[in-house]
């Protein structure tokens, strides 16, 4: 599963009027979901409107395949970074407190979850999902993150200046890395994940000025240079 934001949604701002037994319109639901999540959507129409910024209607995501019962069951976290390698800290404990840390992934499982415990903890949906070697997939958005460094001055984000394409790949090849981690905080190699593949993907995304419309994301395509020679990194096959 995939790190989110932190906000919750308000459920009676979707509340119909007393007395009626409706559902919230569909462009209702819209605009609250976008005046309390829509934080890129907001931050793109200002910059459009004031910058030049290449590439805003540029979208980059992180995706990634990986085998939540790796560890026989055991939590794991992928965590990502934009920045240079040797600025990770040393200790897992440390690492979202990184200015360079964009986000991660977490298995929520347990070991006994697959094995049985003497609680009598089963779970035989886990033990199935397992036998079957079925893997699961999450996503980490960066386009955000991408932008915070394109418009910060600080001398070390200067190598990225825009959101343009190509730009963004070349930058993304040297900055982009993560860790794998189990829980409590032990790192792991590669060899403990096989089925682990990170992909970096990019594609187009309209974010209309009315709130009551939808953000359309279309056209992802895999950029392997990001990816291909890093740590479980995807490439073409």
């Amino acid at each position: 599963m995939a790190s989110g934001i932190g906000h919750r949604l308000d459920i009676r701002d979707l509340a119909p009027e007393t007395g009626s037994s409706g559902t919230a319109p569909r462009e209702l639901v819209q605009k609250c979901l976008t005046e309390k999540y829509g934080v890129l959507r907001r931050i793109l129409h200002k910059v459009g409107s004031t910058q030049k910024i290449e590439g805003l209607d540029n979208d980059y995501m992180i995706n990634v395949i990986y085998n939540r019962f790796a560890l026989n069951g055991i939590s794991y976290s992928i965590h990502f970074f934009i920045g240079k390698e040797s600025d990770i800290f040393k200790s897992p404990a440390d690492y979202k407190l990184s200015v360079d840390y964009i986000g991660g992934i977490h298995t929520f499982s347990s070991d006994y979850w697959t094995r049985g415990n003497k609680n009598g903890v089963n779970c035989e949906n886990c033990q199935k999902q397992q036998k079957i070697h079925q893997l699961s997939k999450g996503q980490v958005p960066v386009t955000l993150a991408l932008l915070q460094r394109a418009l910060n001055k600080d001398e070390r984000w200067a190598a990225i200046s825009h959101l343009e394409k190509d730009h963004v790949v070349e930058y993304m090849a040297k900055h982009l890395h993560w860790r794998a981690v189990a829980v409590p905080n032990q790192l792991l190699k590669t060899d403990d994940l096989p089925d682990l593949k990170a992909f970096f993907k990019v594609g187009k995304a309209e974010h209309p000025e009315d709130p009551a419309k939808s953000s359309k994301y279309f056209g992802y395509e895999h950029r392997w240079k990001v990816t291909k020679d890093k740590f479980r990194g995807a490439k073409p096959e």
